[in-house]
């Protein structure tokens, strides 16, 4: 949401594509190269990453820490979105 990114993209982005402040990656269709400075409540939830053995970054790991799936992720993200928009609180689609 806040880097631009496809969900799947963004699902499997390793802990190094983030440094000083930055996202560094490719995207995942046309493999075209993604620099972008990170807003601060990216870079908050970054640094309070809990430890955990996927090779992704934590927001992008499940409760068991593993790597997210396409749609284990779309699973899980609906009914949170759904309520959202119905308190008002999200425009996302």
């Amino acid at each position: 949401m806040h880097c631009g990114l496809d969900p799947q993209d963004a699902l499997e982005l390793p802990r190094t594509a983030v440094s000083g402040g930055k996202l560094d990656t490719r995207r995942g269709k046309t493999g075209v190269p993604v620099w972008v400075p990170l807003p601060k409540p990216v870079l908050e939830v970054i640094a309070q990453e809990p430890m955990h053995p996927a090779t992704t970054l934590a927001l992008c790991a499940n409760s068991h820490g593993k790597p997210w799936t396409g749609s284990g992720f779309r699973a899980s993200w609906r009914p949170i979105k759904l309520k959202l928009e119905k308190e008002g609180r999200s425009s996302l689609t």
